[in-house]
């Protein structure tokens, strides 16, 4: 349906699927990423495309996600209802240029990608401490009586 309404409004659409490797080379050809929901069941951003992207500096324009303001990166991610999105992408692509310069002009990407590196630092310490607790606990452990 969105693919449908963007081709009438005069904008090109290609749909990038069945590529699981390699497929941040597709981000330096486009501008605009569209991400919508798989199905009417289905509300989750998808992460593994969105995310490349935008450290890509590509504009992600997504059917609205729960909890978009608990992502490190979700303030760069333009959203709307699944009826507005064409609209949302046409007034994205008409001022390019300014909604580029809001999202990403004070390398926000960099900043983003650092705070992820940081996060994943934090978890994977407290990842490694508990199971070092553990290690410990279990090589100082009594056998179970015999």
């Amino acid at each position: 349906m969105v693919k449908e309404q963007l081709r009438a409004m005069g904008i090109d659409v290609i749909n990038i699927s069945n590529v699981w490797a390699d497929y941040e080379e597709h981000f330096d050809q486009i501008a605009v990423l569209l991400n919508v929901h798989q199905t009417p069941h289905h509300h989750s951003l998808e992460e593994l495309r969105v995310l490349p992207a935008i450290l890509r500096e590509v504009v992600v324009v997504s059917e609205e996600f729960p909890l978009q303001h608990e992502l490190v990166y979700g303030d760069v991610v333009l959203t709307s209802a699944l009826g507005e999105l064409a609209a949302t992408v046409r007034r994205t692509v008409q001022s390019y240029e300014d909604v580029w310069d809001a999202l990403y002009g004070d390398d926000r990407a960099r900043r983003i990608e650092d705070e992820l590196v940081r996060a994943n630092s934090r978890a994977f310490s407290a990842i490694a401490k508990d199971l070092q607790g553990q290690a410990t606990r279990a090589a100082t452990a009594r056998p179970p009586f015999q």
